[in-house]
């Protein structure tokens, strides 16, 4: 049952002991105009302004419904007294109302949130309870497939970037020019800001042989320098029948944040001896970023979360009358 507010409608429940066997509550009392009375702060008793019902139909318990304007007082007496018979027994219900209302605020920038500035010791009161709690950090890691994949130099053999999605055998087989080489540019990403950057990982194989003068660079976008930027000189290397699982890390620089925290990789032929035969198969290509959870985070999220944005506390509003 809600707690009683000045000025604010409020419900409770009585039941009605029985005239006929004191023993029991009446079932299904049978009411009347003027069977309950009011008064307020100890005035004049009048008939409620709405009557009670039972509430379930049927039952034995009685709902009665005070207005807004009935809870502007300080004291409510609720008096019952069978006018039309002898089916149930008089009785009397008493509400003390606050001066101060009780009421459901929103918290968060009052308490949970507060500036850190204005605690007598630094730092909010989620980011304390976490840290008293010993709530240790926690990491996942995230991965974003190809959302953009173009050939710049080279040939589409087979496929498409959207076949990388899975490590299933299904490649995007992208075929040597003999004359400008093999140039793929892949687009990713990132699911948030807060997520950090980690590899660039690619499973597949490239067959161009000797591997001494055909293998594979990787390149990175620089959002910094706005410039690509070479972070192995020898990513893929040359001669591979088999699929397997190269990587490299990127970083923060590598990454728009403004765009999506977008980030471009590219696959590119090392040097200028090119041969048609060999080709790039690529099954599976991913970024991964990580996403770190601090202790102080943990307490932010729990005190701003909706479920927990609200606290019965005590405040001065009085409605007029």
């Amino acid at each position: 049952m809600a707690l009683p507010q000045k000025g604010v409608a409020y419900d409770f429940y009585v039941t009605l002991v029985s005239f006929a066997d004191p023993s029991v509550f009446q079932t299904n009392p049978t009411l009347a105009t003027g069977d309950f009375k009011i008064s307020k702060d100890g005035g004049a008793f009048n008939n409620l302004a709405t009557l009670p019902v039972v509430t379930p139909s049927g039952g034995k318990a009685v709902k009665v419904s005070l207005s807004a304007t009935e809870m502007i007082v300080a004291k409510v007496f609720v008096l019952w007294i069978d006018v039309a018979g002898n089916e149930w027994q008089e009785g009397v219900y008493v509400i003390d109302v606050p001066v101060e209302n009780v009421d459901t605020l929103p918290t968060i920038d009052n308490i949970w949130d507060e500036q850190k500035s204005g605690h007598r010791d630094m730092g909010s009161f989620g980011e304390e309870l976490a840290t008293k709690a010993d709530v240790a950090a926690a990491a996942f890691t995230n991965q974003s497939n190809v959302i953009s994949g173009v050939i710049n130099e080279g040939d589409n053999d087979s496929g498409a970037y959207t076949d990388t999605a899975s490590r299933d055998n299904i490649y995007w087989q992208i075929g040597e020019d003999a004359v400008t080489g093999l140039d793929v540019e892949l687009t990713f990403n990132l699911p948030g800001t807060s997520y950090r950057p980690a590899e660039f990982s690619v499973f597949g194989r490239y067959t161009g042989n000797p591997p001494a003068s055909h293998h594979q660079e990787l390149y990175a976008y620089n959002y910094e320098s706005a410039s690509w930027e070479l972070i192995n000189d020898e990513f893929l290397p040359g001669g591979n029948t088999s699929d397997a699982t190269y990587s490299n890390e990127y970083h923060e620089r590598h990454i728009d944040r403004e765009n999506d925290n977008e980030v471009k990789m590219r696959i590119v032929h090392h040097v200028t001896s090119y041969n048609a035969s060999h080709a790039l198969y690529l099954d599976y290509v991913e970024v991964s970023s990580i996403k770190v959870t601090t202790p102080a985070e943990f307490g932010t999220a729990i005190w701003a979360d909706p479920e927990a944005s609200s606290i019965t506390v005590l405040n001065s509003r009085t409605p007029n009358p």
